[in-house]
């Protein structure tokens, strides 16, 4: 596979950390339980955003790294789904919180992504709870409690189908742009 590479300056290109990046990002996108976990996890973000009145969630597989030249860092852009904020930041934090839920509701327990995954994410759930004033002694007991209210609201058979379908196409999508890299090899 060739990513995507035009964010990384040319003088870092050889660098090790981004070899093993490659190497790791290039066998997590073979595994299809790998690739089916990203999509429920963003189908989750759409499903619960556009609930909360974002409209439509447009899905994106760049697959490209980029690189922070003041952190020194890569980071690896898989997929992701860009949705209007909700009004309300509970809605927001919800929705964000949706995409580790759902991916650990529909996927199997071995191929769950690890907690570093969810980080960007939890990234924007403490930003709404700051936007909504929680104290942050009381961040743990209500995100928990958000959870529990996505589980919940994920027990309603016709929403699980719309989660299912939105990830099967999302997973389509994404096999098209790992194709697509595959033949720029």
């Amino acid at each position: 596979m060739r990513f995507n590479l035009r964010r990384v300056p040319r003088s870092v290109r050889r660098n090790e950390t981004l070899a093993e990046m490659v190497a790791e990002y290039t066998a997590k996108l073979q595994n299809k339980d790998y690739r089916r976990g990203t999509c429920y996890h963003e189908s989750g973000h759409a499903l619960f955003g556009e609930k909360y009145g974002s409209g439509r969630a447009l899905f994106e597989a760049p697959l490209a790294f980029t690189y922070d030249k003041f952190e020194g860092s890569f980071m690896f852009d898989e997929a992701r789904v860009y949705l209007n904020v909700p009004r309300y930041w509970r809605d927001d934090a919800k929705q964000m919180l949706a995409g580790k839920v759902v991916e650990r509701t529909f996927t199997p327990k071995a191929h769950w992504a690890d907690e570093e995954f969810y980080a960007d994410d939890f990234h924007y759930v403490y930003a709404a709870l700051k936007k909504g004033r929680v104290p942050k002694s009381k961040w743990p007991s209500l995100i928990k409690r958000l959870e529990s209210e996505i589980r919940r609201d994920l027990r309603n058979p016709s929403f699980r189908r719309a989660i299912e379908r939105r990830a099967k196409t999302y997973e389509r999508a994404l096999d098209k742009a790992i194709a697509k890299l595959g033949k720029a090899a």
